[in-house]
Protein backbone atom coordinates (compact mmCIF):
# COMPACT_ATOMS: atom_id res chain seq x y z
CA UNK A 1 0.00 0.00 0.00
CA UNK A 2 1.19 3.59 -0.77
CA UNK A 3 0.33 5.81 2.02
CA UNK A 4 -1.45 5.57 5.28
CA UNK A 5 -5.21 6.36 5.53
CA UNK A 6 -5.47 9.18 8.65
CA UNK A 7 -9.65 8.97 8.10
CA UNK A 8 -11.87 6.05 6.46
CA UNK A 9 -15.84 7.02 6.31
CA UNK A 10 -15.17 10.06 8.83
CA UNK A 11 -14.23 7.72 11.48
CA UNK A 12 -10.43 8.40 13.01
CA UNK A 13 -8.30 5.09 12.10
CA UNK A 14 -6.45 3.81 15.32
CA UNK A 15 -4.38 1.33 12.88
CA UNK A 16 -3.88 -0.01 10.08
CA UNK A 17 -2.26 -3.26 8.58
CA UNK A 18 -1.43 -4.55 4.71
CA UNK A 19 -1.90 -8.45 4.28
CA UNK A 20 -2.55 -10.31 1.62
CA UNK A 21 -5.76 -11.73 1.56
CA UNK A 22 -6.77 -15.82 1.03
CA UNK A 23 -9.39 -15.41 -0.65
CA UNK A 24 -12.59 -17.62 1.10
CA UNK A 25 -14.20 -17.85 -2.49
CA UNK A 26 -14.23 -17.34 -6.34
CA UNK A 27 -16.29 -13.87 -5.09
CA UNK A 28 -12.82 -12.25 -3.70
CA UNK A 29 -9.85 -11.65 -5.55
CA UNK A 30 -6.25 -12.83 -4.61
CA UNK A 31 -4.95 -9.00 -3.38
CA UNK A 32 -2.70 -7.02 -0.82
CA UNK A 33 -5.75 -5.36 1.24
CA UNK A 34 -5.37 -2.80 3.87
CA UNK A 35 -6.92 -3.62 6.94
CA UNK A 36 -8.63 -0.45 8.87
CA UNK A 37 -9.36 -0.48 12.31
CA UNK A 38 -11.41 2.14 13.82
CA UNK A 39 -12.94 2.81 17.45
CA UNK A 40 -16.42 1.20 15.90
CA UNK A 41 -15.46 -0.46 12.99
CA UNK A 42 -13.10 -3.02 10.81
CA UNK A 43 -12.68 -2.73 7.03
CA UNK A 44 -10.98 -4.84 5.12
CA UNK A 45 -9.84 -2.58 1.90
CA UNK A 46 -8.40 -3.40 -1.88
CA UNK A 47 -6.24 -0.41 -3.19
CA UNK A 48 -7.43 0.44 -6.46
CA UNK A 49 -4.13 2.05 -7.05
CA UNK A 50 -5.82 5.77 -8.21
CA UNK A 51 -6.65 7.01 -4.51
CA UNK A 52 -9.80 4.72 -4.25
CA UNK A 53 -10.73 1.87 -1.99
CA UNK A 54 -12.87 -1.23 -2.85
CA UNK A 55 -14.32 -2.94 -0.02
CA UNK A 56 -14.34 -6.54 0.62
CA UNK A 57 -15.81 -6.48 4.45
CA UNK A 58 -17.16 -4.41 7.23
CA UNK A 59 -18.02 -5.47 10.50
CA UNK A 60 -19.23 -3.61 13.65
CA UNK A 61 -16.47 -4.95 16.43
CA UNK A 62 -19.82 -6.30 18.10
CA UNK A 63 -19.48 -8.81 15.52
CA UNK A 64 -16.16 -9.89 16.13
CA UNK A 65 -15.15 -12.56 17.84
CA UNK A 66 -11.51 -11.87 17.94
CA UNK A 67 -7.70 -11.51 15.89
CA UNK A 68 -4.88 -14.09 15.75
CA UNK A 69 -2.57 -15.93 14.54
CA UNK A 70 -2.91 -19.28 13.52
CA UNK A 71 -0.27 -21.67 11.90
CA UNK A 72 -0.94 -24.54 9.25
CA UNK A 73 1.47 -26.99 8.76
CA UNK A 74 1.05 -28.85 5.54
CA UNK A 75 3.29 -31.74 4.22
CA UNK A 76 5.10 -31.08 0.85
CA UNK A 77 4.93 -33.89 -0.99
CA UNK A 78 8.24 -33.60 -2.85
CA UNK A 79 7.13 -35.17 -6.03
CA UNK A 80 9.57 -38.15 -7.59
CA UNK A 81 11.20 -36.52 -10.03
CA UNK A 82 11.23 -39.67 -11.53
CA UNK A 83 8.27 -40.09 -12.43
CA UNK A 84 8.28 -37.23 -15.03
CA UNK A 85 11.59 -38.29 -16.54
CA UNK A 86 12.08 -40.16 -20.21
CA UNK A 87 13.21 -43.70 -19.38
CA UNK A 88 17.09 -42.59 -20.10
CA UNK A 89 17.02 -40.09 -17.85
CA UNK A 90 15.25 -42.14 -14.88
CA UNK A 91 17.83 -45.14 -15.18
CA UNK A 92 20.94 -42.35 -14.93
CA UNK A 93 18.97 -40.93 -11.95
CA UNK A 94 18.56 -44.34 -10.40
CA UNK A 95 21.94 -45.56 -11.19
CA UNK A 96 23.39 -41.97 -9.74
CA UNK A 97 21.67 -42.51 -7.11
CA UNK A 98 22.46 -46.35 -6.29
CA UNK A 99 26.34 -45.71 -7.14
CA UNK A 100 26.49 -41.92 -5.22
CA UNK A 101 23.88 -42.82 -2.62
CA UNK A 102 21.69 -39.45 -3.33
CA UNK A 103 18.16 -40.21 -2.55
CA UNK A 104 15.61 -40.04 -5.58
CA UNK A 105 12.87 -37.24 -5.69
CA UNK A 106 12.44 -34.61 -3.05
CA UNK A 107 11.58 -36.42 0.50
CA UNK A 108 8.37 -35.49 2.40
CA UNK A 109 8.37 -32.38 4.32
CA UNK A 110 6.65 -30.28 7.11
CA UNK A 111 5.83 -26.78 5.53
CA UNK A 112 4.55 -23.99 8.36
CA UNK A 113 2.67 -21.70 7.09
CA UNK A 114 1.38 -18.37 9.57
CA UNK A 115 -1.70 -16.57 8.87
CA UNK A 116 -3.31 -13.72 10.93
CA UNK A 117 -7.32 -14.61 11.25
CA UNK A 118 -10.37 -12.69 11.71
CA UNK A 119 -12.81 -14.68 13.56
CA UNK A 120 -16.65 -13.13 13.75
CA UNK A 121 -20.06 -13.88 13.52
CA UNK A 122 -22.81 -13.03 11.28
CA UNK A 123 -26.46 -11.42 12.11
CA UNK A 124 -27.85 -14.72 12.57
CA UNK A 125 -24.98 -16.38 14.58
CA UNK A 126 -23.04 -18.08 12.19
CA UNK A 127 -19.22 -18.25 12.80
CA UNK A 128 -17.15 -17.41 10.13
CA UNK A 129 -13.51 -16.59 9.46
CA UNK A 130 -11.04 -14.48 7.25
CA UNK A 131 -7.22 -15.14 6.54
CA UNK A 132 -4.26 -13.27 5.63
CA UNK A 133 -1.06 -14.68 5.22
CA UNK A 134 1.04 -13.35 7.74
CA UNK A 135 2.64 -9.63 7.09
CA UNK A 136 4.92 -8.22 9.40
CA UNK A 137 3.26 -5.76 12.20
CA UNK A 138 0.82 -8.08 12.60
CA UNK A 139 1.46 -8.19 16.57
CA UNK A 140 1.03 -4.67 17.22
CA UNK A 141 -2.33 -4.76 15.13
CA UNK A 142 -3.77 -7.45 17.24
CA UNK A 143 -2.82 -5.55 20.37
CA UNK A 144 -4.32 -2.39 19.02
CA UNK A 145 -7.57 -4.59 18.25
CA UNK A 146 -7.79 -5.83 21.37
CA UNK A 147 -7.78 -2.76 23.13
CA UNK A 148 -10.36 -0.81 20.98
CA UNK A 149 -12.98 -4.04 21.37
CA UNK A 150 -12.27 -4.04 25.33
CA UNK A 151 -12.88 -0.12 25.03
CA UNK A 152 -15.96 -0.80 23.03
CA UNK A 153 -17.20 -3.60 25.24
CA UNK A 154 -17.32 -1.28 27.90
CA UNK A 155 -19.66 1.21 25.83
CA UNK A 156 -17.10 3.97 25.16
CA UNK A 157 -17.66 4.44 21.35
CA UNK A 158 -20.79 2.74 20.80
CA UNK A 159 -23.39 4.31 19.50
Amino acid sequence: MRGRLKEYRGEKIVTQLSAKLLPPDLHYPDCICLLVLTDRHLYVLEDNFDGTYEMHFEFVLSRIDGIEIETWEQISTGKDSKENLPVFAAILTYWCSVMFSVPIGKPNRAVKEKYIVIKYHTEQGKKEKIYFHLPDGAKPFIKSFEKVKADYGQGCYQQ
